[in-house]
C-alpha cells in the first residue's frame, strides 16, 4: 500500500489560498458550457472488503466534464495553478484530468468530508482548484478541516486553491443551484 506524506505548507491559511477573482464574462462562458455537455451523476470510489466500488449517493452532484475542445478553460486553470504554486512550491506535471462543472441542486446533501487524492490518476493530485460561478443559492458552504472545521465564505467568481490532501466538504444546498468549476493539478507523488 502506498502512503502519501504531505510536505510542510508555508502558508497560514490552512493550506487554502484565494486567488484573483474571475470576471463575470468568464463565469458566464463557463456556465454556458453546460449547454454543450451531457452531465453525469457524481461518483465516488470507495475501498470496501471486496475491493473498490463506485457509488453515486455520497457525492450529490451533476458533473459536466469539460472536454479538450475548450482549451481556453485549460489555460485559465493552468494560470490559476501557476499563481497558487508560487506559495505551495510543489513539483507539478500539469492538468492530467479533465476539469468539471459541478451543479448541486437543492435539496442536495452536498459532498461530505473527503480529500481529492484517491486512486489511479487522482493519486497524483497536488493542487485542487474551485471557482464559485454564482451565488443565488442557500447552503453549499465550502469547509476545510485544519485544526477543526473552518467554513470559508466564498463569493461569486472567487477562485480558491488548496492542497489536494486537505480534508474539505460542501455543505448541503438548501435552496437554488450551486455551480462551481473544479480542477486538479497533478505532479509526482509526495515523498
Amino acid at each position: 500500500m502506498a502512503l502519501a506524506i504531505p510536505p510542510n505548507i508555508e502558508t497560514s491559511v490552512h493550506g487554502v489560498m484565494q486567488l484573483e477573482q474571475l470576471s463575470s464574462s468568464v463565469s458566464n462562458r463557463l456556465l454556458h458550457l453546460s449547454n454543450d455537455i451531457e452531465p453525469v451523476v457524481g461518483r465516488v470510489q470507495i475501498n470496501n472488503q471486496s475491493g473498490f466500488e463506485t457509488v453515486v449517493n455520497i457525492r450529490d452532484v451533476q458533473a459536466y466534464i469539460i472536454h479538450e475542445d475548450f482549451k481556453w478553460v485549460d489555460d485559465l486553470i493552468i494560470n490559476c495553478a501557476i499563481d497558487a504554486n508560487r506559495t505551495f512550491n510543489y513539483n507539478l506535471s500539469g492538468l492530467l484530468e479533465r476539469p468539471q462543472l459541478l451543479r448541486y441542486t437543492a435539496p442536495s446533501n452536498g459532498y461530505d468530508w473527503h480529500v481529492d487524492i484517491g486512486n489511479g490518476d487522482s493519486s497524483n493530485r497536488k493542487i485542487s482548484l474551485t471557482i464559485l460561478l454564482q451565488s443565488n443559492f442557500e447552503g453549499g458552504e465550502f469547509c476545510c478541516f485544519s485544526e477543526g472545521e473552518n467554513e470559508l465564505p466564498l463569493n461569486t467568481l472567487d477562485v480558491i486553491a488548496f492542497s489536494s490532501f486537505l480534508p474539505h466538504k460542501i455543505k448541503p444546498v438548501t435552496k437554488g443551484e450551486r455551480w462551481a468549476l473544479v480542477a486538479w493539478i497533478s505532479g509526482p507523488s509526495f515523498s
